[in-house]
């Protein structure tokens, strides 16, 4: 039996990040445990930063 489809089905994105932002979020989100980031905590990171921004309705200021 197939599995039932997410009612709100997640949807690939490419961005683009510099690399000591990147860092951070490893560290960040590190699992010792694993001894990497575990799979999906990136994108669950993400998805709440921008559910959070969107429900201030407010983008970050873009720094050059």
């Amino acid at each position: 039996m197939a599995r039932p489809r997410k009612p709100d089905r997640p949807v690939p994105q490419r961005i683009y990040l510099p690399e000591s932002v990147v860092a951070e979020l490893q560290l960040l989100l590190w699992s010792e445990s694993e001894g990497r980031v575990p799979y999906g905590v990136l994108s669950a990171f993400v998805e709440q930063a921008v559910r959070d921004a969107l429900r201030r309705r407010t983008l970050p200021t873009p720094t050059v």
